[in-house]
């Protein structure tokens, strides 16, 4: 990690900051892969791969501006590269389906996109409210809509996500994100995709808050 900070007269801050991480290993979970029978062990990758939380590169950039009495504006943006996530492919006949697989050889070996997200805070003391002051801030301020993973585990659903990795061969085979499972969901009896739009898989959509800080 290497940072670079200048302090301005006023207290006003600049703060870059570069990371680089390289997490490598066997498989994050010691149960092995988080889809699969209910009982009995979990298949287990072969050789090292990325880790799930391996960002290799992280880029932030932060600013603080203050004035001598009532105002106060703090900015930061976080650039990097995306988690990695594994490629499940789908048997090519729907008569065997849900036998699809991941290859244990394949195991986070695809990443998800570079993202970027900017938060905005401005802060003011009014002159007639001693102690107290008024709050403005905004999360991912050009609303960013960010694939952050590609699946995550289906429990309580005894099925979607659970036995197999729908959502990760949904992104294997369509390219798309948010998730899907399979199956003929109009009833003209051919199976295929249904996006799912999972909000947990992408960040956070750009969000206001207001408030009031009160000092004790």
């Amino acid at each position: 990690e290497a940072s670079l900070q200048r302090v301005l007269p006023g207290r006003q801050r600049l703060e870059l900051t570069y990371t680089f991480l390289n997490a490598y290993g066997e498989e994050s979970d010691i149960e092995g892969l988080a889809y699969g029978a209910n009982l009995g062990p979990r298949p287990l990758p072969t050789g090292e791969h990325p880790l799930d939380w391996d960002l290799t590169h992280t880029l932030t950039l932060s600013t603080l501006l203050r004035t001598k009495s009532q105002y106060e504006v703090s900015w930061t943006t976080r650039a990097g590269s995306g988690r990695p996530w594994t490629p499940v492919h789908r048997s090519s006949s729907d008569l065997t389906w849900p036998a699809q697989g991941t290859e244990m050889g394949l195991v986070n070996s695809e990443r998800m996109p570079w993202s970027e997200v900017s938060n905005l805070a401005l802060r003011w003391t009014p002159r007639l409210l001693r102690g107290a002051r008024v709050m403005v801030a905004v999360h991912n301020v050009f609303d960013e809509v960010t694939d952050l993973t590609a699946t995550l585990g289906g429990y309580p659903n005894p099925i979607i996500n659970t036995l197999y990795d729908e959502y990760g061969a949904y992104r294997t085979e369509t390219g798309h994100g948010g998730g899907g499972y399979w199956n003929d969901a109009n009833g003209d009896g051919q199976r295929e995709w249904v996006p799912v739009n999972d909000p947990r898989l992408r960040a956070p959509r750009r969000s206001v808050r207001f408030g009031v800080e009160v000092g004790l």
